[in-house]
């Protein structure tokens, strides 16, 4: 048990193998809420995150893999993340003494990897929170390395600048390709080339589909 409150979710930390580098730790409630905040239209995508942490890990694999949330709250997206071998932690959405539950939660469970894994060097740390801005710290001073990754607008500068590295999630969108695109036109024969000019209907109520 934690000191402030949270039981220390030990069993996920002992299956860590001999060789494991890297380790990463998704504070999902903060990515997902930003990203909505900057584009209601567009849902937070894990696949890229994952994939450029595997690329950026000296063995190519990551050896834990969490994303804290109140999953009460996000309960259709927990599936799908159990889907991509990522491991859901339940955080309490309440704040401590000014403090994120779900941030003070991610932030024991790291330091309890730091103290019971010496073999992790290197932590990705997905928030934009500058609550985060004292674990990194701890870590560097530790000598692991830290690498952030946020949504582009909504992560602290502090933050961004006590990281080794930092990634944005919209650019790693950009280079997977992940953007939702118009499709292109089919490939009709030339017969089918015909300009369609509509008629203006005046007031007309627009179409539903």
């Amino acid at each position: 048990m934690s000191i402030f409150g949270f039981k220390r979710n030990r069993t996920t930390n002992d299956s860590i193998s001999a060789t494991g580098t890297s380790c990463l730790l998704i504070d999902y409630e903060n990515l997902a809420i930003s990203l909505k905040e900057i584009d209601g239209f567009q849902s937070l995508d894990l696949s890229p995150i994952l994939a450029v942490a595997k690329s950026r890990s000296p063995n190519g694999r990551l050896d834990v893999v969490h994303a804290y949330a109140d999953w009460r709250h996000f309960s259709h997206d927990a599936n799908a993340l159990v889907r991509l071998g990522v491991k859901t932690v339940q955080a309490p959405s309440f704040r401590y003494q000014g403090k994120n539950a779900t941030d003070i939660h991610m932030a024991v469970e790291a330091t309890d990897l730091l103290h019971l894994h010496p073999e992790l060097q290197v932590y990705f740390l997905a928030s934009g929170d500058s609550d985060f801005t004292p674990l990194v710290q701890l870590l560097r001073s530790r000598g692991k390395q830290v690498i952030g990754i946020g949504i582009k607008g909504s992560v602290s500068r502090q933050l961004q600048t006590v990281c080794d590295d930092f990634i944005l999630y919209d650019e790693l969108m950009e280079n997977f390709g992940n953007r939702v695109e118009d499709p292109p036109p089919p490939n009709l024969p030339e017969t089918a080339k015909v300009p369609y000019k509509p008629k203006s209907i005046p007031n007309a109520a627009p179409r539903t589909r």
